[in-house]
């Protein structure tokens, strides 16, 4: 899923927000987190792989089985 937000400053706060809850997430169910690129983050848990991208005022969210599926939608 693409979304597109008004400012760069409001993507940032989105982008900001979903790290903090996917990374509460990973800690209550495990995985790892690592970044990818520039501004990338990818998670790693037991039920699922979640890939977060901004792009200026784009956010590039994709959330998957596994990282093998995520990555076909990078």
């Amino acid at each position: 899923m693409q979304i597109s937000w008004d400012s760069v400053e409001d993507s940032g706060e989105f982008f900001e927000s979903y790290k903090t809850f996917a990374g509460i997430k990973r800690q209550e169910v495990g995985g790892t987190s690592e970044s990818v690129g520039g501004s990338g983050r990818r998670w790693v848990m037991p039920d699922e792989t979640v890939f977060l991208g901004q792009i200026g005022p784009a956010i590039l969210l994709v959330v998957g089985d596994d990282e093998k599926l995520v990555a076909t939608g990078i």
